[in-house]
């Protein structure tokens, strides 16, 4: 972790590797998209890098900081956020089968 500060390190996936240039670039940036944007730039969309700090900076900058465009390709969002506001306001009666 502490070696994710200084440098991204190596693009090579090892996991290692992956997770210290995940950290650094979760340090640099202040924002969801420009961490996940210099993460891709650096490691490549075939890498797990870009992986690791989409799901990191969604943790860190929350939900509402992923650009919407990011997510267009994913068909199934509209359930997904139906079943999470379900589990928010507690209306989840149908999705517990009671």
């Amino acid at each position: 972790m502490e070696s994710g500060r200084d440098a991204p390190g190596q693009r090579d996936g090892y996991a290692p590797n992956v997770l210290q240039a995940a950290i650094y670039f979760l340090n640099r940036h202040d924002s969801f998209e420009s961490a996940l944007m210099a993460s891709m730039d650096f490691a490549g969309p075939s890498n797990y890098c870009p992986v690791l700090v989409g799901a990191l900076a969604g943790a860190r900058f929350g939900a509402s900081a992923v650009p919407r465009q990011l997510l267009s390709h994913c068909g199934w969002m509209e359930k997904v956020m139906d079943v999470a506001e379900r589990l928010v306001t507690g209306k989840n009666n149908e999705l517990l089968g009671i």
